[in-house]
């Protein structure tokens, strides 16, 4: 991982040096050049421009009043990073930014003398400067006040010189407090090599920045980039919505622009007419504030996830990736994986062993002498095995169920690949026999469950759960549907008993809201798939890396257990029903049967 401390980074040694930060947006001579998919902590310098720590002692608010009231301080305000420039990309497109992780260092706030509400109420700056201590900061009299970092401004680099202290159609000061860790950003790419700069980090902000300002902080953001489908604005992606931003020299301009970016992205996804899209806002859009006082307004339209559905699961208006976050997108062709597979699979009992368990098993395949023209990518591979067994929770073990790993790799292979045409990353790459092509991947040591019904550990764990009614009056039964939720479970090592996590502790482990993020998304396009052929899906377990951000292994009837009949056959539904372990290869044969025709 690499540092930047106010831009500036040696790659070779990470040593850094402190220097005055740009204020200025524009493309010119790189510090810090990153890679799809690599992570980097940059440092950002607060909004006003001075260092609010010097040698390890926290400097006063008199300290800050004096600086902002230097006739200079304008050169210094609103800085940026210097520039960031991604290697392997290319314009026309929208790099696409993944917010890891915000790291608070210290923070501050004063009155603003241009900007605010109550612009001129009170008198001087009273400014005030905090440490952080475990993510909050003393108000004084016992109160305290628990910060939810943001990122203020992020841009795109051409040729023009803009001051970070304004938002463009490449991003910039944007103040929309959605910009947190666990989301991403959509900018638009101009011109080559892609550059980006970041900055005005806030411990806490309010919509609107109803003084001017907001807590303003120093800060580490740890982030990676990618790249999208073009979009000629900022996007703001959550886990929860998409924020479309829109900007302008008055908020009725703002707000103007906002709401024709928002019906251009949905034009982009949904079959209706303009005035349609617009009358749709009226339901699913919500105005949220960003820049409200400034010389540039800014105004987001908020439209929420799972609102919007088709075919049965939530639509996703997301700009679709351009490129594949693995290490190995120059070989993922047919011609090169069907060599690969094959050599791998001839020389498979050779290989040295990653992962053997009792259904699957994992070899490395660098060292294969027939393929050795694909180095050095084949460090990013390995194979899988599928094993002709299950584990059967009525006997407590894997059982042999000879048939089943031919099918299973069959049906990976098909339900991998509508989930990469839906924008869900897995580490499939093909097949042949039982044998599986993947990306190498770290994997967090839990189990992201999906439930969507009262199956399962819920039945048995929660007696008489049925009996009481939920807050809107209804009671949940046995094996009946409902809104699916994520739960993680621990896989542990010694019993093979896998236990239920809770969310913060499991937070230590994976990145929940990526995860649970991924889950659902995976989740609803394996349930539409399965609608069309009279299925439905109530019940599906995924393993990820620790980043939460795509599917390890496996995607087969072997973790997908709640599989549920909805036709009028009455010879199906009896099968389907059936517990014998000798009807289960009959079950996945027919699931192989109907996605294959």
């Amino acid at each position: 991982m690499l540092l930047e401390e106010d831009g500036l980074i040696s790659e070779k040694t990470e040593k850094t040096e402190r220097k005055t930060p740009p204020n200025i947006l524009q493309h010119g001579t790189p510090t810090l050049r990153v890679f799809p998919g690599q992570a980097v902590t940059v440092h950002c310098r607060n909004a006003f421009g001075m260092a609010l720590e010097v040698h390890s002692r926290l400097v006063t608010g008199e300290a800050l009043d004096v600086f902002l009231e230097h006739p200079q301080k304008d050169a210094l305000g609103h800085p940026v990073t210097n520039h960031i420039e991604v290697s392997g990309m290319s314009s026309p497109y929208s790099l696409k930014i993944d917010i890891h992780h915000i790291e608070i260092e210290q923070t501050a706030t004063c009155l603003s003398k241009s900007t605010g509400i109550l612009k001129n109420r009170y008198p001087g700056r009273q400014s005030k400067v905090f440490s952080v201590s475990e993510g909050r900061i003393s108000l004084g009299k016992g109160i305290t006040l628990v910060g939810r970092p943001s990122i203020g401004c992020v841009a795109t680099l051409d040729q023009e010189a803009r001051r970070p202290s304004r938002c463009s159609f490449l991003g910039g000061n944007m103040d929309l407090m959605e910009l947190q860790a666990g989301s991403s950003i959509y900018l638009p790419m101009t011109m080559a090599p892609e550059q980006f700069a970041i900055g005005d980090v806030h411990f806490r902000q309010g919509s609107g920045e109803i003084p001017g300002l907001g807590l303003e902080a120093d800060a580490k953001v740890t982030l990676s980039v990618s790249m999208a489908e073009m979009l000629p604005y900022p996007l703001i992606e959550t886990p929860e919505a998409w924020v479309v931003v829109g900007w302008g020299d008055s908020n009725t301009e703002a707000q103007t622009m906002a709401v024709n970016n928002a019906i251009d992205l949905l034009g982009r996804n949904l079959p209706l007419e303009e005035v349609t899209l617009y009358q749709l806002l009226g339901g699913v859009g919500d105005l949220v504030v960003g820049n409200l006082t400034g010389k540039i307004s800014t105004f987001g339209v908020k439209i929420a996830k799972r609102c919007l559905y088709q075919q049965g699961y939530p639509m996703n208006l997301s700009p679709r990736p351009q490129q594949k976050q693995s290490g190995v997108s120059e070989i993922e062709n047919a011609e090169a994986m069907r060599a690969i597979l094959s050599a791998s699979v001839k020389a498979y009992n050779t290989l040295p062993i990653l992962h053997q368990g009792d259904s699957r098993e994992i070899r490395d395949i660098q060292n294969i002498a027939d393929i050795q023209c694909y180095q050095p990518k084949l460090s990013g591979l390995v194979i899988q095995r599928l094993n002709p067994k299950i584990f059967s929770f009525t006997a407590g073990k894997a059982v042999d169920v000879p048939g089943t790993e031919h099918i299973r790799a069959q049906l990976n292979q098909i339900f991998c690949e509508h989930l990469h045409k839906a924008g869900v990353e897995t580490t499939t790459l093909a097949y042949e026999g039982n044998y599986v092509l993947m990306k190498k991947s770290a994997v967090a040591n839990l189990e992201v469950i999906v439930k969507a019904a009262l199956i399962g550990s819920p039945k048995h764990l929660y007696p008489k759960l049925s009996e009481f009614a939920t807050r809107d009056g209804r009671r949940l039964q046995s094996m009946a549907p409902h809104e699916p939720y994520v739960r993680f479970d621990w896989r542990d090592p010694t019993s093979k008993n896998d236990i239920v996590m809770p969310e913060g502790l499991a937070e230590h482990f994976i990145d929940t809201v990526k995860a649970k993020d991924t889950a659902l998304k995976a989740f609803y396009v394996l349930k539409a798939l399965l609608n069309t052929i009279a299925f439905d899906l109530r019940d599906c377990c995924f393993f990820m890396p620790p980043e939460g951000n795509y599917i390890c292994a496996e995607v087969s009837p072997d973790n997908l257990g709640g599989i549920v009949y909805q036709g009028e056959d009455d010879n199906v539904q009896a099968l389907f029903q059936s517990k014998n372990k000798e009807d289960l290869v009959r079950k996945w044969q027919f699931l192989l049967d109907k996605l294959s025709t």
